[in-house]
């Protein structure tokens, strides 16, 4: 039986949750995993500190868990996770300690498990979510035990988080509360003459008065800025004008799982291109909310939507997935998305960021719209609270 902490979920959720994975270990004969993803160690074992120092936890087929985390951060590390041995590591040494302290640390820790020799599992396919695992660690790991084999371990939790559980999926519904609320608190205060940077801090001081909010994305882009995707606003000075388009993508968290909405606003009357635009997404998000369910393909909900914005004749500005898996941490991407080609059938407990969208430097302006949708047994729901209206406001 685990011995809880104050953890976010049930002992018998995290129970479950290292079952999946000393199940996934058996049927690749791997004797145990190094999970070293910051948001895997949070989903097995409810560690929520900070992503800026090397920390792993081991997971062996059976017996207790290890964890390898800086010695200043064992109290916390105590404090907040299910593990109750962490082998520390040290700052001292030459400046290199930053990568062959830890890797000691964990050569103790795999030789405690008595895993010198054995096949072991290594979390090296995914960047974006703060491995702690760099390539130099890895190095130095197989220096110090040339007799253990480590191996790709093809996304072992990863895999198992793209199944929400129920209690994984209410806090993305309360999450919903936040982000809709947020979103509005915004929209209300777009107008001519505001800088991109004073909606931002009113939205951001509305989303942090939830006590239960502990994460906030915010992306507002006003006019040309708007066409550039992922590209960070320019704060106070980009004004927002008349007839510019605003790209707002918004983001909350319940217990670091994200409910994230994107909405455009028309800074005045739209043009008729603008509104074009908007009908092609609107209607192809609608008609891919419609379609999915349970054992179509990623590539025939994908098409769905995507015929619908060709139709308009503005398919070949359409350059990305549709969809992304969401949920810790946000996104999930890397091993569930809607996308041509991916053959990937579609499962209950699966939730979908869906975001068609076009961003179009020769247009001047980028538009989109997105809804959190969650796979059910014979269809799908959108994870929302009913206060945000899927539509172009207009200011």
């Amino acid at each position: 039986m685990i011995k809880m902490a104050s953890l976010p979920f049930s002992n018998l959720e995290y129970e479950r949750r290292l079952k999946g994975v000393r199940e996934a270990l058996e049927k690749k004969n791997l004797d145990a995993l190094i999970s070293s993803i910051h948001w895997n160690l949070n989903y097995l074992t409810g560690l929520r500190l900070t992503p800026n120092h090397y920390k792993v936890v081991l997971i062996p087929r059976e017996g207790d868990l290890i964890g390898v985390v800086r010695e200043l951060e064992v109290p916390g590390a105590k404090a907040i996770s299910l593990v109750e041995n962490w082998v520390p590591w040290l700052d001292s040494g030459d400046p290199t300690y930053m990568s062959r302290n830890p890797v000691k640390s964990t050569v103790n820790a795999l030789k405690e498990l008595h895993l010198d020799g054995k096949r072991v599992g290594i979390e090296t396919g995914i960047t974006r979510f703060f491995n702690h695992m760099t390539i130099r660690h890895y190095e130095l790991l197989k220096k110090e035990m040339p007799n253990t084999e480590f191996v790709d371990d093809d996304n072992i939790v990863m895999n198992l988080r793209v199944i929400k559980s129920d209690a994984e999926i209410e806090y993305m519904r309360r999450a919903a509360v936040i982000t809709e609320r947020t979103a509005l608190e915004a929209i209300k205060h777009i107008q001519p003459g505001v800088s991109q940077a004073e909606v931002y801090a009113i939205a951001a001081k509305r989303a942090w008065s939830h006590d239960e909010c502990n994460d906030l994305r915010l992306y507002i882009q006003a006019g040309r800025a708007s066409s550039l995707i992922h590209v960070r606003g320019l704060g106070s000075s980009n004004i927002i004008r008349p007839k510019d388009v605003i790209f707002m993508e918004l983001g909350t968290t319940v217990n670091y799982y994200f409910n994230t909405r994107i909405r455009c606003i028309s800074v005045g009357e739209p043009s008729s291109t603008i509104k074009k635009i908007n009908a092609a997404l609107l209607s192809g998000l609608n008609k891919a909310i419609d379609f999915i369910k349970p054992g179509v393909t990623s590539e025939e909900v994908d098409h769905i939507c995507r015929s619908e914005i060709a139709k308009a004749g503005y398919g070949d500005l359409l350059k990305h997935r549709l969809a992304y898996s969401l949920g810790l941490g946000w996104n999930e991407g890397e091993v569930l998305s809607l996308r041509p080609g991916d053959q990937t059938k579609i499962r209950p407990g699966m939730v979908f960021h869906m975001v068609p969208g076009i961003w179009s430097p020769e247009l001047g302006f980028g538009m989109s719209y997105s809804e959190n949708v969650l796979v059910t047994e014979d269809g799908s729901e959108c994870i929302d609270a009913g206060i945000l209206e899927r539509k172009l406001y207009i200011k």
